[in-house]
């Protein structure tokens, strides 16, 4: 369930026995200047607390002929891990490769071979070896850090709001919770019940948000029957003579 920050931000006041706002972005009122506040940095903390599958995206590199780093998409907030890969190559990237093992690349007397590596530095994608044509592609799995989709620009999604009725992508009520519990904080009152709360709602919504895999006991996926080749190492005897 989604909802925009204004509706979110009355329910939380209710909640907390607060005077619902009637504006957030525009007001001059000073609790409806610090839910708004409370609400901004609650969101980008939840896209760093969890790897969001509604938040994941792909990005495409295209190579240029003697260019060996690429800028990150717009709303870049972390690469997700093993997931560059050499498309054109079929096969994945190495890396990212630490500051000392680039330097290692960059300056040692050593070939750096036909596999492509790479790091993540200054918010560019490095690529040795640096590719010599053009066209080549490489993509990669992100954490977008746009949990916010824009009132005025339907296909738009930013890290801020900007419109009381722009709407949060995160649960409805997972941002409620999450802003009573900052809210409370703020003021240095007793958390304790709202840190449960918010706890209970954010377990539920990370172990909903990827689904789960079907386990068995194959230990591949060339048939789903059991055979001598997918019954994994073991001792199966029944004790039946």
């Amino acid at each position: 369930m989604e909802g925009n920050a204004l509706q979110i931000a009355r329910q939380a006041a209710m909640e907390l026995g607060l005077p619902a706002p009637k504006e957030l972005v525009t007001s001059s009122e000073a609790t409806s200047i610090q839910l708004l506040g409370l609400m901004q940095a609650a969101g980008n903390e939840l896209v760093m607390a969890f790897d969001w599958e509604f938040l994941t995206k792909t990005h495409i590199i295209t190579s240029v002929a003697g260019v060996g780093q690429y800028p990150a998409p717009a709303d870049f907030g972390r690469m997700l891990n093993q997931t560059l890969w050499d498309y054109g190559n079929r096969r994945p990237a190495y890396g990212p490769v630490s500051p000392q093992g680039w330097q290692v690349l960059t300056n040692a007397l050593i070939s750096v071979g036909p596999f492509a590596r790479y790091r993540i530095a200054r918010g560019l994608t490095e690529f040795l070896p640096v590719p010599q044509g053009d066209g080549h592609i490489f993509d990669f799995q992100y954490i977008s850090d746009g949990w916010v989709k824009s009132a005025q620009q339907p296909a738009g999604y930013q890290a801020f709001i900007l419109n009381d009725l722009d709407i949060v992508t995160f649960d409805f009520w997972l941002m409620v919770k999450f802003l009573k519990l900052k809210m409370w904080q703020a003021k240095g009152l007793d958390t304790s019940n709202y840190v449960a709360d918010f706890t209970r709602i954010f377990d539920a919504c990370t172990g909903q948000d990827h689904g789960a895999p079907v386990l068995g006991l194959a230990n591949t996926f060339k048939t789903p029957w059991l055979t001598m080749y997918n019954v994994p190492d073991g001792n199966w005897n029944t004790g039946t003579p």
